[in-house]
């Protein structure tokens, strides 16, 4: 980023109480076309702060009616990280002890050289623009991973739809011929309508499972285990050809404090391929073992379909999961073609305990 991008986007209050040094100071400032804002003392400094936004303070630490540093001590109450600049006279030594705790970026010495306050200003403000230039990457990003889950969701969705949309198109298409032909059986008609009542239940029922699947509380504490049940159970209700068996291992009171729905989006990822590949292989056994542990940093949530080591597992949306991994449960992914392991970061995990509790669903 060029030197004027940075000195051209911020806004500055100066505070000086010595009126020359002000107007010197504002008109080099307006030479650099940088937005800036004066006050006379420390009194209304203060007062300009709380009406406006600024993203840097230059003050002068000894000023009348309220100095640079009881100034800066009521600005901290409200703003702990603005960055500050104080300017100071050699004969200032009794204020710089407590300006010191204030966190000053830097201190410079009266008379003020122009050039060097604006290489001051631009050393300090650089690592803030970087550090929003990074936060506006990783929004892109992240939104980019949110809408790739959305975009599996409404895909997972519409797959699921496929079958009763086609059988509601074809009874539909059959009985407006025979109306045409005028050969339309009225009893063959009856069981063609509640044919499609039946499939439209069945499309209904198919976004009300989503939705219950999706609903998460205020807080937005998650029972692991509790939620891959639901899931589990969302999978058989939702997908006909779906009979996979969970075998669960898990703590019992594991509490994930993390968004209920991205998470229920990348756990669907991983069952949704588990049972594609069940489905092209043509296995019977359609068990997946589900289980915890943990290492140092990490809760492992381990999901192994119950294959042969020489089976390879494929086609998982890796890149999807890792970066929703990273940004919700602040943890990674690993995936040996077989397994997929998914590691969250203990910070993220609110209550557990070491007895676990099996089940099977």
């Amino acid at each position: 980023m060029k030197k004027e991008d940075i000195l051209e986007n911020i806004k500055i209050l100066y505070i000086e109480d010595d009126k020359n040094l002000r107007d010197t100071i504002s008109d080099s400032l307006r030479l650099y076309k940088i937005d800036f804002q004066t006050a006379v003392d420390g009194v209304d400094g203060l007062e300009k702060f709380k009406k406006d936004n600024f993203d840097l303070i230059i003050s002068d630490i000894k000023m009348p009616n309220l100095n640079g540093v009881a100034m800066m001590k009521s600005i901290r109450k409200i703003d702990e990280k603005i960055p500050l600049i104080f300017t100071t006279a050699f004969n200032d030594s009794e204020y710089l002890l407590g300006a010191i705790s204030l966190r000053a970026n830097s201190y410079l010495i009266k008379p003020l050289v122009v050039e060097e306050l604006i290489n001051e200003i631009e050393n300090i403000m650089r690592p803030v623009f970087q550090n929003n230039e990074l936060k506006k990457q990783k929004e892109i990003i992240d939104n980019q991973a949110r809408e790739l889950l959305i975009n599996n969701l409404l895909l997972t969705i519409s797959h699921q739809w496929r079958q009763p949309l086609s059988l509601i198109c074809a009874i539909s298409t059959k009985f407006r011929l025979q109306l045409e032909l005028g050969d339309i059986n009225l009893s063959e008609l009856d069981k063609g309508l509640e044919n499609i009542e039946d499939q439209a239940s069945t499309m209904s029922d198919i976004l009300i499972n989503y939705e219950k699947l999706f609903i998460s509380s205020i807080n937005d504490k998650i029972l692991l285990k509790e939620l891959i049940e639901e899931m589990v159970l969302f999978l058989k209700r939702s997908i006909k050809e779906c009979d996979i068996k969970c075998m669960l291992n898990i703590d019992n009171d594991i509490y994930l404090d993390c968004k209920r729905s991205e998470l229920v989006q990348i756990l669907l990822i991983v069952f949704q391929n588990i049972i594609k590949n069940y489905k092209i292989l043509n296995l019977s056994n359609d068990e997946v073992k589900v289980f915890t542990h943990y290492d140092d940093e990490y809760l492992i949530l381990e999901i192994a379909p119950s294959v042969d080591d020489g089976i390879k597992i494929d086609n998982l949306l890796v890149d999807i999961i890792q970066d929703n991994m990273r940004k919700f449960c602040d943890g990674k992914m690993v995936n040996n073609g077989l397994s997929t392991s998914l590691y969250i970061s203990k910070l993220k995990l609110v209550n557990y305990n070491e007895d676990n509790n099996e089940s099977f669903i």
